[in-house]
């Protein structure tokens, strides 16, 4: 069951003062729905500071007039207005890199924990990301995908079953910039649940971790009919190469992206109103249910979250 989702993102803050302020006091107000933002520095660092507190259930939201009873966020003084994208260039999930790297070079945009999984984050710039080659890694991922079978379009269906790391991040970006449809999957919704969605969405490629991952599909090969790629991120070209069969190409992250620079095809931009990615409930309940999310809609909640903290 796949639903879309429609809505957009209330105005979180006017935007005429963006001064960051060196202390605040708690502000009193005359409504106790109404919510006041105040920005205060402290070791170059801005922090935000949200009279009353959110955690007053009164004072998250207030409701706009009429008979719909629509909330809104009460940190501002136009509740009613709402923001869409965050400037008039940045319409899509593949436009926030590049807006992110033309407003802040050394601003932190990726981050890795070190050591794995509980060690402190260790920040990639925006600045950094250029001289890692992301920018055309993900447009060799992207181009490899096509070289695959995947086309641009919202039928264009890849799937990524991994933990949150970077691959993950290059992966969503070459799918966002060549207008294809990322589908999430966690280890966690078991086999029979990520067979179910690998179905309904007639999935054909498919990122994971490690070998032993993409083995466990081949063993189920029959769960999964209408799959016939995954590409591994871990494991070295040979161990890859003994899973191949006559009908499931297993291909390594690296050899992706030498295919897509051999073959490689411009981006198809995609518009703000086509799918970014189908996200999928685990299924503890019943069948997993998928909400279709789009470039506007993610958009809109990074312009509100970017019109608070600025």
């Amino acid at each position: 069951m796949l639903r879309r989702h429609r809505s957009k993102s209330a105005s979180a803050l006017s935007s005429s003062d963006n001064t960051v302020k060196a202390h605040a006091s708690v502000i009193q107000t005359d409504c106790p729905r109404k919510q006041t933002v105040v920005k205060k520095g402290e070791s170059g660092k801005r922090k935000l500071k949200i009279y009353p507190p959110p955690s007053l259930m009164n004072c998250q939201s207030v409701v706009l007039p009429g008979p719909e009873r629509i909330h809104a966020s009460g940190a501002t003084d136009t509740p009613e207005k709402f923001i869409e994208f965050p400037d008039e260039k940045t319409h899509t999930i593949c436009d926030t890199i590049i807006t992110g790297l033309h407003k802040s070079l050394t601003g932190e945009c990726l981050g890795i924990r070190s050591p794995a999984p509980t060690g402190k984050y260790k920040w990639i710039s925006y600045a950094e990301l250029s001289i890692l080659n992301v920018t055309k890694r993900k447009d060799y991922i992207g181009s490899g995908l096509l070289n695959l079978g995947v086309p641009s379009s919202h039928k264009g269906m890849v799937g990524i079953c991994t933990k949150t790391r970077p691959e993950f991040v290059l992966v969503m970006l070459a799918c966002s910039r060549y207008s294809m449809v990322l589908v999430p999957l966690y280890h966690c919704f078991g086999e029979e649940n990520i067979a179910y969605i690998v179905d309904q969405v007639q999935m054909e490629v498919m990122f994971c971790e490690t070998p032993e991952f993409a083995a466990s599909i081949l063993n189920s090969k029959h769960l999964y009919p209408s799959l016939k790629h995954i590409v591994v991120f871990e494991g070295d070209g040979d161990e890859i190469a003994k899973l191949n069969t006559s009908d499931m190409d297993i291909i390594s992250l690296k050899d992706l992206e030498i295919r897509g620079k051999v073959n490689f095809q411009k981006p198809e931009k995609p518009k703000p109103d086509d799918l970014f990615c189908i996200c999928y409930t685990s299924g503890t309940t019943g069948t997993p249910k998928g909400v279709m999310i789009t470039h506007r809609n993610i958009l809109s909640c990074i312009a509100s979250f970017e019109t608070i903290f600025g």
